[in-house]
């Protein structure tokens, strides 16, 4: 289709076939993901590298931000299953106590 994603014309919006469908409503619901700069982990990636649960890594996480020595802060990230979610993610802070 030659007209933009917000430019379309009744007639092309009524034969968008399932996958245009899809992309239209992504565009439109102005939900995207966040880009994660570098430093910020999850809960369950740091948990992989560390190699123990996600309840274990989430208390290890949640202590060192009330010690200063992280912070967190969510950033959208789409799913497995199409949707954009908050996922809380940590990352060091320079101020923290050693």
């Amino acid at each position: 289709m030659s007209n933009s994603n917000n430019k379309r014309t009744e007639e092309e919006l009524l034969n968008m076939n399932p996958a245009d469908i899809l992309a239209f409503l992504k565009a439109k619901s102005g939900n995207q993901p966040d880009d994660v700069p570098p430093g910020w982990y999850t809960i369950h990636g740091l948990a992989k590298a560390w190699n123990i649960s996600g309840q274990h890594a989430g208390n290890r996480l949640n202590q060192a931000v009330r010690d200063g020595v992280m912070e967190k802060k969510p950033f959208k990230i789409a799913t497995g299953g199409g949707m954009v979610r908050p996922v809380v993610h940590f990352r060091l802070v320079a101020k923290g106590k050693a």
